[in-house]
């Protein structure tokens, strides 16, 4: 019997209920089985047998290398859970939109075009070759402030200057003129020299050496503000009661139309330029007073100035040889004139007479009177004058022939022969044509030597003005003993002290006895004709002495 019928054959209800128990357990084993694919198989039930997933376009497709951009991504069969990977670097983060579109964020990256992948749970991957990572762009420079915001038309003003951005190398400019230098501090700082610039706002301009610029309308240029006179000296310190000298002012910021006042006396005032004016004193009683330069412009500058009162003594000193102060009869000493003057009374240098000498058009080139005197010793020998021109005194050409002489001491042999030696005062005189330097020149008859005036500003000698001109001499004693000096003095002010001179080197004179013998006060114009207007010169209390004489004071 089998098995089938041996089963058939229990009859028994219990055996019927495990017969169909059996074939239940049968059948459900057979359907289970059917459901699990064999190994390798590639049936509808395999992680794989989803689509793959594919990119049609991403956008943007490009952003910077600092990250960041938000790229959308289009195409089919995306999963949730699907990553990114721009290039090597995966997305800083994915956002699942549908299973046509994802969007991801890029992280830093070089620059450069890389592939973006899209990759699926299920480890299917799409790729696009199209992201550019470039390097973002370098921002323009910016201005928010400068300090200071204003600064003369002359320019030196220094600007700090704040804002974003700046490069090392950074132009600056004020309006369309480049600044005079500049200083990279910072990203955010400059320091700029601003240019000279007529007045006015403009802007200021940042460039950076890319080209891209930034710039304020706050700078402007404003008019310096006039400085205020100064007086460094005066020369002389001091005058007489009656008033009338000329007073020399010597400093820095003078404008054309600056006055001067004496305790508050006006004074006539001559502008010769920004750093010297002249002022005739008025009179006023003994004592020191006040000098004030006062600008147009209100701002002014104070020193002092002392009247004294003259004296004969301070005129004629008593060491005198010769003195003439032409208020009263001449001196016994021999005058020779060959011009005849007259006297003008009131036009002194101290409100007295003075010698007024004319000079017609029809003059000689040479006017002067000549003092006489005898002195053959060898101590100094002093002689001072005071010397006027009038306005439209023309001096004589520099052409070497006996230049802009205006005074000289002659000396004799002692045999009372011919030869002689002079000392000729020349000054630097200043006419339309500009400064010729002036020089004081000792002649030995044919042979010459010429003293350099050390500071020509000094020895100038300008129009109708008082000046007191005093120079010495001290002879050497014997040929070839070179111990001959000159000094001389311009308004009390010493301009020249030559010494080691010899005054007794005369080609046509062995003698050692030479001495002075007069002192003559001379003028030169050159030339036949003269195409100017009757000219006059003034003197004043001529002394000559054994010492240093000094202005009246």
């Amino acid at each position: 019997m089998n098995v089938a019928q041996k089963a058939g054959a229990v009859a028994t209800p219990l055996g019927g209920l495990v017969s169909i128990i059996v074939s239940l357990l049968l059948i459900g084993c057979v359907a289970f089985t059917e459901n699990v694919p064999p190994a390798g198989s590639d049936t509808s039930g395999d992680s794989k047998s989803a689509l793959a997933p594919t990119i049609s376009s991403i956008s943007p497709n490009k952003g910077t290398t600092d990250g960041g951009t938000v790229v959308t991504i289009s195409g089919t069969n995306f999963q949730p859970g699907a990553s990114v990977n721009f290039g090597t670097t995966s997305a800083a983060s994915v956002s699942f939109v549908s299973t046509s579109q994802l969007r991801a964020t890029t992280r830093s990256s070089p620059a450069g075009i890389v592939p973006v992948e899209v990759i699926n749970p299920d480890g299917q991957k799409a790729r696009h070759n199209g992201f550019t990572f470039e390097r973002p762009p370098v921002p323009a420079p910016s201005i928010t402030s400068i300090s200071p915001t204003s600064g003369p038309t002359t320019g030196g003003t220094v600007v700090t200057i704040q804002g974003a951005n700046f490069q090392s190398g950074a132009r600056v400019f004020f309006g369309n003129v480049a600044a005079a230098s500049v200083s990279f501090v910072s990203s955010s700082q400059l320091r700029a020299t601003s240019p000279p610039h007529p007045a006015g706002s403009v802007p200021i301009q940042v460039t950076n050496p890319d080209g891209q610029s930034g710039q304020l309308n706050t700078f402007t240029y404003v008019e310096p503000a006039p400085a205020a006179p100064q007086v460094s000296g005066i020369s002389p310190t001091s005058g007489p009661t009656a008033g009338g000298t000329d007073v020399t002012i010597n400093g820095a910021n003078f404008q054309s139309g600056a006055t001067v006042t004496f305790d508050g006396i006006a004074a006539a005032t001559n502008f010769v330029s920004s750093s010297q004016l002249v002022a005739r004193t008025p009179p006023h009683a003994a004592g020191a007073v006040t000098l004030v330069v006062r600008n147009p412009d209100g701002q002014f500058a104070r020193t002092t100035f002392s009247y004294v009162e003259t004296t004969s003594s301070d005129s004629c000193p008593q060491q005198n040889l010769a003195c003439e102060t032409f208020d009263g009869a001449q001196f016994t000493p021999q005058w020779d004139w060959n011009i005849t003057p007259y006297v003008k009374p009131n036009v002194g240098v101290d409100g007295s007479k003075a010698l007024e000498v004319e000079i017609p058009q029809d003059s000689p080139d040479t006017i002067f009177p000549r003092i006489f005197f005898s002195d053959q010793g060898i101590n100094w020998v002093h002689a001072r004058f005071y010397l006027r021109t009038s306005a439209n005194y023309v001096f004589y050409p520099n052409n070497g022939a006996g230049a802009q002489k205006l005074a000289y001491l002659e000396a004799n042999a002692a045999t009372g022969g011919s030869s002689y030696w002079r000392v000729m005062l020349r000054l630097q005189r200043r006419d339309d044509q500009g400064d010729d330097l002036g020089y004081l020149s000792v002649d030995f008859n044919t042979h010459t030597e010429f003293i350099n005036c050390p500071v020509p500003a000094q020895c100038r000698i300008e129009r109708d003005r008082w000046y007191a001109i005093e120079f010495a001499v001290l002879p050497n004693q014997r040929k070839g003993v070179a111990n001959g000096a000159i000094k001389v003095w311009v308004n009390g002010l010493q301009v020249i002290d030559a010494s080691g001179l010899d005054f007794k080197k005369i080609p046509t004179n062995d003698q050692d006895g030479v001495g002075l013998s007069s002192f003559w006060v001379s003028a030169y114009y050159g030339g036949p004709t003269m195409p100017h207007p009757t000219m006059w010169l003034w003197y004043d209390h001529i002394a000559v002495a054994r010492g240093y004489i000094g202005p009246i004071r």
